[in-house]
């Protein structure tokens, strides 16, 4: 099942995370064992088609899914560059660690979000790369601390309200007394392909709430939904099939985007599944060829 709509208050989004129905077309164990077999047959036709065997191992993630479905020409270019390095992701990221700390604190409110930006962001300027264990229980330093560190004081305040603007989009979305069993951050999930192939797909998830029909998965997205986004989220339920097999699918992905105040949910059924695999072979085929 599938379906979207403006975004709800967060009494009803909540309800949508929460309230999980049984399947339409529930996905088996032998679909699940099909989509591995098809997903390495793919894998080896390509094999077969490249000049030389890859040297560095290709990752697939959501974004590079979507550039390459939508936008393939720009692949390679700056805005590669810019993903991995811009003040847009940097803020989601410290935006999270602000998450964590608010969703494990007892009576926390969105009055209390500029304070705990400001703290996650002091422990960073510290240390230049604080654990990220004190918010994600990772154990490991935050990537972007040295980065933040460096920063003009004025980048540093564009940042510092960035992260507040992400993490209060976040906080609002939903009434999180109702949500008792909730994992921010750490929700990557790796698939990496027979090792002749040098390639891996990887998903990540804002937040994994495990609601009385299951796991659900909640994605935070920029922007507004492409005409892709049914694929886009499928992703995050393929690639833990994949690694795990059918007890690793998620009952539900729920995409959210803030900006425009819009909300897709996506029950994963064996068609979806398919659909990500195949988007997935052709991303991998695309990033292939340009690099």
């Amino acid at each position: 099942m599938t379906f979207g709509a403006s975004l709800p208050r967060s009494a009803e989004l909540t309800s949508l995370v929460l309230d999980v129905g049984d399947a339409s077309e529930p996905i088996t164990e032998r679909d699940a064992q099909d989509l591995s077999k098809r997903m390495e047959a793919g894998l080896a036709a390509q094999a077969k088609g490249m000049p030389a065997a890859r040297t560095e191992r290709l990752v697939i993630d959501a974004y590079r899914l979507s550039l390459a479905l939508r936008r393939p020409e720009t692949i390679g270019g700056a805005e590669e560059e810019e993903f991995r390095h811009s003040v847009r992701t940097v803020r989601r990221a410290i935006g999270m660690a602000a998450l964590a700390r608010l969703v494990r604190r007892p009576n926390s409110s969105a009055a209390a979000i500029g304070s705990t930006v400001a703290e996650v962001l002091a422990e960073a300027e510290d240390a230049r790369g604080a654990p990220d264990a004190a918010s994600y229980g990772a154990g490991r330093p935050a990537w972007w601390a040295g980065w933040f560190s460096d920063l003009h004081p004025a980048a540093k305040a564009a940042v510092a309200a960035g992260a507040v603007t992400w993490t209060t989009g976040m906080w609002t979305a939903l009434d999180w007394d109702r949500v008792e069993r909730v994992n921010v951050g750490s929700n990557d999930v790796w698939w990496d392909a027979p090792a002749r192939y040098q390639t891996a797909l990887r998903s990540s998830a804002e937040l994994r709430v495990i609601a009385d029909g299951g796991q659900v998965l909640v994605v935070a997205k920029q922007g507004h939904p492409y005409p892709e986004w049914r694929v886009e989220l499928g992703f995050h339920a393929l690639v833990p099939c994949l690694k795990a097999g059918l007890r690793a699918v998620p009952s539900r992905v729920v995409g959210y985007w803030p900006a425009s105040g819009q909300v897709r949910v996506l029950d994963p059924d064996p068609s979806v599944l398919l659909e990500a695999l195949d988007a997935s072979l052709v991303a991998i085929a695309v990033w292939s060829s340009r690099s």
